[in-house]
């Protein structure tokens, strides 16, 4: 099964919904104040780079997908577009050439030094007074809880482990497995570890967007979006 197929095109009604919803939000947020340049880092199956391509086909968009299997569909699904550019290897990358950088559902699987590494990166890939856009998973209090009772019902690949659960739903620290050197599931993912990150890396978090219903900000969101600036 494809990423699409478990998000976009989920046979789950509430999945669908929801990563649809996200994937709005995120063009927006991208779109937002006419950049020119844009990386999408860590760009998975670059759906969203050809949704920004038929907003704007003047930009000039790059997708890094590390992971072979990823990366080659991305090329090919992306071959009949000049002004995307596709790249496996981090250091192919323009130094401060970006207006925007983005990494949308990504953080939840690194650990600490790869979290750290990737956030430094961004602020070499960025222009000066350029934007950082970030989205990541609620993965704590009563939303994973919604999610998780979902995930559960619909035999979604994640930890089932019922104390996990509840204690992400009492925002405690779990024990995640980190195979692979990346975590697979979501569970006992926590946004406030990644925003001390962002202060450690000299990031400062402009505002804050909800996904699918933002004024119910962490009661049953599914992600939160940031804008962040370099101090």
């Amino acid at each position: 099964m494809s990423y699409n197929d478990y998000t976009l095109n989920s046979k789950s009604l509430i999945k669908r919904y929801t990563h649809r919803t996200r994937y709005g939000v995120g063009l927006h947020l991208c779109l937002h104040n006419s950049p020119k340049t844009i990386l999408d880092y860590g760009t998975g199956s670059a759906h969203i780079l050809y949704e920004l391509n038929k907003s704007d086909a003047n930009l000039e968009i790059y997708g890094y997908e590390p992971i072979p299997e990823m990366y080659l569909e991305a090329c090919n699904d992306a071959k009949d577009f000049p002004n995307i550019h596709l790249v496996q290897n981090v250091n192919e990358i323009p130094i401060h050439y970006f207006d925007k950088v983005t990494c949308f559902e990504v953080f939840e699987h690194l650990d600490e030094h790869d979290t750290i590494y990737s956030l430094e990166n961004f602020k070499t890939f960025l222009k000066p007074q350029g934007e950082i856009i970030v989205s990541i998973p609620i993965e704590t209090g009563f939303a994973s809880l919604c999610k998780n009772i979902v995930r559960y019902i619909i035999g979604a690949p994640q930890d089932k482990n019922w104390k996990n659960i509840l204690d992400a739903f009492q925002n405690k620290n779990i024990q995640r497995d980190y195979s692979d050197q990346y975590f697979a599931s979501h569970v006992g993912f926590n946004h406030k570890n990644l925003e001390q990150y962002f202060m450690k890396c000299g990031l400062k978090i402009i505002s804050r967007y909800y996904s699918p219903i933002s004024k119910f900000k962490l009661v049953v969101n599914s992600q939160i979006f940031y804008r962040l600036k370099v101090l």
